[in-house]
């Protein structure tokens, strides 16, 4: 019965996306090297790349909103949104609102510390004297609590704030995914 109903309302997004023209991607802006925004204020990254090649075989325009990381389900709920492109970790407590595609990219996460950081190991961070840094709304809390749960967890609206917030000394430690980790060390 699951199967039926999921296809049916998939069908429905899909039937009002082609009536309607215009495909409505939730997306985040500060969350690189998936998505962000460049200095005219454009959706950019490998979200917005397949979002735009999504559109274009469907033959709609494309239109982004731009929303933080609990505002992926969010826009899908309240139909602000027909898609999310967000860089998105499929798990089942998620799955229980809303429904994933095939992944185009999987990642581990991992921690980022400062060069001249103390911090050798993820058991020296499992200490309450160090903060770690993480997006709000994402994967990365569960992570912290499971690998170092006596370390301060610290919640930011974006994952490029949590960065800033690594890099300025605010908090000890950042964890995000290897390859938002390798995009923020090349440069």
């Amino acid at each position: 019965q699951g199967n039926k109903a999921e296809a049916q309302q998939q069908q429905s997004v899909l039937s009002d996306v082609l009536k309607r023209g215009v495909l409505r991607i939730a997306t985040i802006g500060g969350n690189p090297p998936y998505s962000s925004l460049d200095p005219s204020g454009k959706p950019v990254g490998y979200d917005i790349d397949i979002a735009n090649l999504l559109a274009e075989q469907l033959r709609v325009k494309i239109e982004f909103s731009i929303v933080d990381s609990p505002g992926r389900i969010t826009a899908l709920q309240t139909r602000r949104a027909d898609v999310t492109f967000a860089n998105f970790t499929a798990n089942v407590e998620r799955s229980k609102v809303i429904a994933f595609t095939d992944p185009y990219l999987v990642v581990g996460s991992i921690y980022m510390v400062k060069a001249d950081s103390p911090l050798k190991s993820v058991e020296e961070l499992n200490d309450p004297k160090y903060k770690v840094s993480m997006p709000r709304g994402g994967t990365a809390e569960g992570i912290i609590t499971a690998t170092a749960p006596k370390a301060q967890k610290v919640r930011f609206d974006t994952v490029n704030d949590a960065f800033l917030a690594m890099q300025s000394g605010q908090v000890d430690a950042h964890l995000q995914d290897s390859l938002q980790n390798a995009d923020y060390l090349s440069k």
